[in-house]
């Protein structure tokens, strides 16, 4: 026991598993909230410092490791089709084994320092620097155990999956990519299954949430913390999700405050005094970067101050409404501090605070204030329209050419007979309720079948009929060659011999998962523009093959932007459907933009070509911070 050897002791407290008690959801808010506003500053401070060592130090050590695998396996990057070849390098695996520590042992301090100032806190025990150093090197023991696997699968994936890993700036990136969930969600069946998923992460995440104040307090072992939180959560799952559902809904009303607050004065600004207008976004933007780590540090207190206090609770046997009983003997240490050391406290937080938010008002221009030339975007309607028909179907097809896209992108499959059909699902259960592949049909048997998403229905088509009627419409195409893993060795002829014989090749363009396709593509037909589309990926694109990049949205960053620029490329991002996404990178600006919804992409390019001083800049700039 580590902490439980420094203080429960002391009390007088028994080191015994956690039993289930009762959590009562009002008395341990309002114990929370007091303790949490009464140690305000010094663990903000620690938040605030925490986190800047997290940005300046810790990620740069953990970029620095990564490209040390990246070299070890030889690769340029990571991605969903490489994973494999990089964990099959001994030096590459054993360098990608130490990343993930070094990145759990980075959330870990985080979270284990703030467990342990409430923790001293709550047991009137002063917040001196070398007390808690110690407090906090001893539990990182804990987490670094042979058992640390355990907390490697809970803290880089099930706590930021089930949205609990906001709190670090490592873990709060990592999240289910768009383009899963958006296929999740097209169809009733995997909407449902989807949902399921994310109810039982939540339900996981509530259950395990006593699992670092067990590591840190008592000092048990990773699977003795995960036991012990599983069995202090048994019946009380339902008003710790409150508890937390509670906290969560007050920060993101302060936040939404804090922003419409420094919007308004930016708003006001444009009008009365337009030449200091950027100086007060700025100003404001700076304000509502450091208001919002506040607010979200401040949560995260409030609910450990509620789990510490009810463990406390269980432990002791003292009510949550009754302060904890002050430790005696020798390693109590002085209460209180000078009024000197106060002041220097309030100075160096203030200091603090200020020198981040000027930090970030100077970063505003980069982050969308700047007038955007959003009209260079291109502008791809995703299998076609999906509001006005079943993707890659002919209804799709006519409800795009109605709202005047750049492009309509559509996915294209070899079936038995080396013949074209459109679909973006290999197997067809989702979107017609039957269980069969396209590579096991032929192309009459697979247009024979009607699919139905999104409350529309109609029936599949072959690439040549839908190129046809594409024509028609004066509507160009992005056409993607889908594997499905069953296509003949002859694809890539087969392919372009179909679009031949319609004499439609040259006035479309192509794209593909597959780098071999795209090189494929280029060596038989230089002349046509083709794009290598990467699903998941980290680190560079160097050498990679194609005229153009694209890149599911979760994974774009500006310096993606700016290395493809670089190479004379253009870059595009898929599948992008939120408003405010969609906002931000017409203002980035991105070459293109593949979405479900392309007349909102019309409507907000319109928009910002439209808008006039630094408000909606801000504005952007500001939903910029949680969307990148």
């Amino acid at each position: 026991m580590y902490m439980a050897k420094r203080i429960g002791r002391s009390t007088g407290a028994p080191e015994t598993r956690v039993p289930s008690a009762s959590f009562p959801l009002r008395a341990s808010l309002r114990k929370a909230l007091t303790e949490a506003l009464r140690g305000f500053l010094p663990l903000q401070l620690a938040s605030l410092v925490l986190n800047g060592a997290t940005i300046l130090l810790a990620l740069p050590a953990l970029s620095a490791l990564f490209r040390l695998v990246l070299a070890a396996s030889g690769l340029p990057r990571i991605s969903d089709q490489n994973l494999g070849m990089v964990l099959a390098h001994p030096g590459a695996l054993v360098l990608m084994i130490l990343l993930v520590v070094a990145a759990l042992a980075v959330v870990s301090l985080q979270l284990v320092t703030l467990i342990v100032l409430v923790h001293r806190q709550q047991c009137a025990l002063p917040l001196q620097l070398r007390p808690v150093a110690e407090d906090v090197a001893l539990a990182i023991r804990a987490v670094l155990h042979y058992q640390s696997p355990l907390l490697i699968v809970y803290v880089l994936l099930v706590m930021p999956l089930g949205g609990f890993g906001l709190f670090s700036t490592v873990t709060r990136g990592i999240a289910v990519p768009l383009f899963i969930s958006g296929e999740m969600l097209k169809a009733p069946v995997s909407a449902t299954l989807y949902g399921a998923g994310l109810a039982a992460l939540l339900y996981v995440n509530i259950r395990l949430i006593f699992t670092f104040p067990l590591l840190v307090i008592e000092g048990k072992s990773p699977g003795r913390a995960v036991a012990g939180s599983l069995a202090a959560t048994r019946r009380q799952s339902w008003r710790i999700a409150a508890a937390i559902g509670i906290v969560a809904a007050g920060a993101g009303a302060l936040s939404t405050l804090l922003t419409e607050a420094v919007v308004l004065a930016a708003a006001l600004a444009d009008r009365i005094a337009p030449p200091i207008a950027p100086a007060v976004a700025a100003g404001g933007y700076g304000i509502a970067n450091v208001g919002s780590a506040v607010v979200l540090s401040f949560a995260l207190v409030v609910i450990l101050h509620a789990l510490t206090a009810a463990y406390n609770n269980r432990r002791t046997g003292v009510p949550d409404r009754t302060p904890p009983p002050a430790p005696q003997g020798p390693q109590l240490h002085r209460r209180g501090r000078s009024r000197r050391r106060q002041a220097a406290l309030v100075v160096l937080g203030l200091t603090v605070m200020g020198a981040t938010a000027v930090q970030s008002a100077s970063i505003l221009p980069a982050a969308g204030s700047v007038p955007a030339n959003s009209g260079s975007t291109k502008i791809i309607a995703h299998r076609g329209f999906v509001g006005g028909g079943v993707e890659n179907t002919i209804g799709a097809l006519e409800a795009a050419a109605r709202v005047s896209p750049d492009l309509v992108e559509i996915d294209a499959q070899e079936t038995r007979d080396g013949r074209f059909i459109l679909s973006h699902d290999v197997n067809l259960w989702i979107v017609s309720g039957l269980n069969v592949n396209t590579y096991e049909l032929t192309l009459a048997e697979a247009e024979s079948i009607d699919v139905s998403v999104g409350g529309y229905s109609d029936s599949m088509v072959s690439l040549i009929d839908y190129v046809l009627r594409a024509e028609e419409l004066g509507v160009k195409l992005l056409i993607e060659l889908k594997l499905h893993g069953h296509e003949s060795p002859q694809v890539v002829d087969r392919l372009l011999a179909e679009l031949d014989s319609i004499g439609a090749t040259d006035h479309h363009i192509y794209h593909s998962l597959s780098s071999e396709v795209v090189q494929e593509l280029e060596q038989k037909r230089p002349g046509l523009r083709v794009g290598y589309t990467v699903a998941a990926n980290v680190g560079t694109l160097e050498g990679e093959p194609g005229d153009f990049l694209v890149v599911e949205q979760s994974f774009f960053t500006e310096e993606l932007a700016a290395l493809a620029r670089g190479r004379g490329k253009e870059l595009w991002v898929w599948t992008v459907n939120d408003p405010d996404a969609i906002r931000t990178f017409l203002r980035v600006p991105v070459d293109g933009i593949i979405t479900d919804r392309p007349d909102v992409v019309q409507s907000e390019r319109k928009s910002i070509d439209d808008e006039r001083g630094s408000a909606p800049g801000l504005r952007d700039a500001l939903d910029k911070l949680t969307l990148l």
